[in-house]
């Protein structure tokens, strides 16, 4: 409020602020897409058998899926499911309590899978 100079300009000045806001996350999202791992290296082993690996479609529905996770969520699966660490290793990373660790994966394993259960099933 100490940089608005003519009060009458509040909206425009906040509207403002809230344009430049939405670009700059837009900014960030896309460079956080691009930085994901590439779609083979997704851990799709680790959720479906051979016969059911997901095709580009599905990859690029993980990728929206992980980009709408917390962040220090996003860290973790990418930790387990990208740089392949374990659980001790990913504890001491993040610097959280491993049972947690290991809950919150599985949390995370079992709402990706209900995601793509229903892209496979066309719902």
């Amino acid at each position: 409020m100490d940089e608005l100079r003519d009060p009458r300009k509040f909206l425009s000045w906040v509207t403002r602020i809230a344009i430049n806001y939405g670009y700059q996350k837009t900014k960030l999202d896309r460079l956080r897409y691009n930085a994901l791992p590439p779609d083979d290296l997704l851990g799709y082993a680790l959720l479906f058998s051979p016969q059911e690996i997901p095709d580009s479609d599905m990859a690029y529905t993980i990728r929206r899926w992980i980009l709408r996770q917390k962040e220090s969520d996003q860290e973790l699966f990418l930790l387990k499911h990208y740089r392949r660490m374990t659980f001790l290793a990913i504890s001491r990373k993040t610097k959280m309590p491993l049972s947690t660790v290991k809950r919150r994966l599985a949390q995370m394993a079992e709402k990706l899978k209900a995601v793509l259960e229903k892209e496979i099933n066309g719902e």
